[in-house]
């Protein structure tokens, strides 16, 4: 009677194990078109054994039946990794074949209205005006064109720089999903946690948390790993995000570049040397001659400034040291300096992705070494981030070998190589930086050879001192000269050692206005002047040999340094020549009074802006070493542009492929076929059954034992 018992519960959990197979299978097909769905199995296994008697030869159990042993999830781990890591790679390359389209179509490549064509404008206006100079028609036209063209290129450097600021709305959307993900692994980590510590099965939990994995390995390199309590922790860029208990959140500021902090301490350590001076009572002209003083007006805008009464307009007897509009200091009639005010450093207009909580700083590091092998180059966001790059660009941020020699004429290949190591980390690593500082160049290039050539400058030396008083016959030694003093308007004293380029009055053509006008450049910068008049002070001699004090106006050039931005003829900084503009008579083509032509059309100036057009002189970049003529660097630089997105629309195709192979072998495991689900559906309704029909006969035997012995 107990084994015939035994028997029905043998039968019975084979009813229990196949209904749940067949409410699992049902619930598979339910699914069958859910996204992220994955498929679920009902594993069963023996139940339980009853010894019933010893043998040498058998062990002597019966079978108790079967019971369900899991519902699980059937997924390929390897195949989930795969997927994770190539679908992140996707998104990287994805956001620079973008960035790329998006360039071509600011420069016009894609609709037709190439900027090129304003530079063959440019040339036609200036090859007019060389054939006759004193037309006041084509004077016009040249200046016009000039302005179509910094309108263009001024157009294009605001549309390049809104599309790389208007991605910092992309930026934070990533972040802030980034961060909700993290919170929702943690929530359903406990869920699962809880579920699954009493026995059941969060399955449907699961397959949320691995959509939200697939989702974050696309956004962020991501790696992750399952305790045996089911909880997942997720490390991002190699640093914890998501742990048993805490999420580490990511956050996005405005940040300080390298290059602005540098600037801001070497601005601070002069005006500390500075307020030294004044407060050891040194007088103000003095400190005008200091090194400090000239250097500090290499990083801006230095003036002073009389404080006046706002009421009466009488000074107070306080006077301001303005840098940049922004006062760093003040002092009184007695040079007691008041309080100096510390430069801050300029924070970037781009947002940059930081950790919050675990002091690690950046969440990217972006070096400019970006490749499969060392798994750089993965995550949407890391792409979006290195294709916009960590600054806006300019033609200063192109390494020249003549920027780097030492001082007999030499290169200095190891400061070179640190420079075109920094270019090739930062700048030709990102897609947007490198087109912003190549096109600048091409613009500064254009617009400096044409100014250089109205208007001339030389290097102040002692030959040059000597040949500028020559010109007002005026003879001073190049021993005399060595000892020139030059004071410019704002009480700032140079000597010959401060490498000063002067306007060369010698060589530079005037306008046909009647006043000669020299010294007028096409382009200008918007706020600094091209020179400040000095005045040249000489101990020498006259021609009785008697001490002589000679004095001569020269004009010295304001020279373009990198770390002032109103210094540099960048294009956001020029400007067409408002005297030029408003009087095309003083473009500055006529014969000077030194060459013994005074009257006729300089020729030689007008073939200069011919020939300018055919010098091959410009290289893309320091790791090319092809030069180009204007023309041919746009075309260059296009052409360049346009292989990088060929590359990357290679890649992308590549990509998808890998992907999709991935995807593939997910879904053969984890996916769901109806066709199978109909299989199992049948062969789980005939274990069903067969199960009952078992449970009848035991039931049959039960009666007639009951009911006839």
């Amino acid at each position: 009677m107990s084994n015939l018992m035994t028997s029905m519960y043998t039968g019975v959990s084979g009813l229990r194990v196949n209904q749940s197979a067949l409410n699992t299978t049902a619930h598979n097909i339910a699914n069958v078109d859910t996204k992220g769905f994955t498929r679920q199995q009902v594993l069963a296994g023996d139940f339980s054994y009853l010894t019933v008697g010893q043998s040498y030869i058998s062990s002597m159990q019966v079978g108790l039946g079967t019971d369900m042993q899991i519902i699980r999830q059937v997924r390929d781990a390897f195949a989930d990794k795969g997927y994770r890591t190539e679908s992140g790679r996707l998104a990287f390359y994805e956001q620079q074949k973008s960035m790329v389209e998006e360039i071509e179509n600011v420069f016009g490549e894609l609709e037709g209205a190439a900027f090129k064509n304003t530079l063959t404008s440019m040339w036609e206006a200036m090859s007019a005006l060389a054939s006759e100079p004193g037309d006041i028609a084509k004077r016009g036209i040249v200046v016009s064109t000039a302005k179509v063209f910094l309108n263009r290129a001024q157009t294009i450097s605001t549309q390049l720089q809104e599309y790389q600021k208007n991605l910092n709305s992309q930026i934070q959307e990533k972040v802030d999903r980034v961060n909700a993900i993290g919170d929702r692994i943690k929530e359903l980590n406990k869920i699962v946690q809880r579920y699954e510590g009493s026995g059941q099965q969060a399955n449907d939990y699961r397959d949320e948390r691995n959509q939200l994995l697939d989702e974050l390995s696309k956004i962020v390199k991501c790696t992750y790993e399952e305790d045996t309590f089911g909880v997942v922790t997720v490390n991002v860029e190699g640093v914890q995000f998501v742990t048993s208990d805490q999420v580490f959140h990511m956050a996005t500021e405005h940040t300080v570049t390298e290059h602005e902090k540098e600037k801001a301490k070497a601005i601070n350590n002069c005006m500390k040397e500075i307020y030294s001076a004044l407060e050891n009572g040194d007088p103000i002209a003095d400190i005008k001659g200091m090194d400090e003083w000239k250097e500090l007006s290499k990083y801006g805008n230095l003036s002073i400034v009389e404080d006046k009464d706002p009421a009466t307009g009488n000074p107070t007897g306080i006077t301001r040291v303005m840098f940049n509009e922004i006062q760093l200091m003040q002092y009184d009639n007695n040079n007691n300096a008041g309080e100096m005010i510390e430069y801050l450093s300029k924070q970037s207009e781009l947002l940059n992705v930081v950790w919050t909580g675990n002091g690690c700083g950046d969440v990217f590091k972006l070096n400019g070494e970006y490749n499969s092998a060392m798994q750089t180059d993965i995550g949407g966001l890391k792409g979006l981030m290195v294709a916009r790059g960590s600054y806006t660009a300019n033609y200063s941020d192109i390494p020249k070998e003549s920027d780097y020699l030492k001082a007999d004429g030499t290169v200095d290949t190891v400061k070179y190589k640190q420079a075109v190591d920094t270019y090739n980390k930062y700048v030709d690593s990102s897609v947007l930086v490198s087109i912003q500082a190549q096109f600048d160049q091409l613009v500064h290039s254009l617009v400096t050879t044409i100014n250089d050539i109205l208007s001339p400058n030389m290097k102040l030396t002692e030959n040059s001192v000597v040949d500028l008083f020559g010109l007002d016959q005026n003879t001073v030694t190049a021993d005399q000269a060595k000892n020139a003093v030059i004071k410019s308007a704002d009480g700032t004293v140079y000597q010959l050692s401060d490498n000063l380029m002067v306007l060369d009055v010698k060589n530079a053509s005037t306008g046909m206005d009647e006043n000669k006008t020299v010294g007028e450049a096409l382009f200008n910068r918007k706020n600094k002047d091209r020179y400040t008049e000095a005045t040249m002070t000489v101990e020498g001699t006259d021609e009785n040999g008697n001490p002589k004090t000679y004095e001569k106006k020269v004009y010295i050039y304001n020279q373009e340094y990198d770390t002032d931005p109103y210094s540099l003829f960048t294009i956001d900084q020029i400007e067409i020549n408002n005297e030029i503009a408003n009087d095309y008579s003083k473009l500055p083509l006529s014969y000077n009074q030194y060459s013994g032509l005074l009257g006729g059309f300089d020729m030689k100036t007008c073939q200069k802006l011919l020939d300018a057009w055919d010098v091959k002189g410009l290289k893309l970049d320091p790791n090319t070493l092809t030069t180009n003529n204007f023309q041919d660097y746009y075309t260059s630089m296009i052409s360049s542009l346009a292989n990088r997105g060929n590359v990357y629309n290679k890649m992308v195709s590549s990509q998808e492929d890998v992907v999709s192979k991935f995807e593939n072998a997910r879904q053969e495991v984890a996916g769901v076929s109806s066709d199978d689900e109909l299989t199992n559906l049948i062969k789980y309704q005939h274990a069903y059954n067969a199960s009952s029909r078992y449970i009848n006969a035991i039931n049959e035997m039960l009666e007639h034992l009951v009911t006839r012995l």
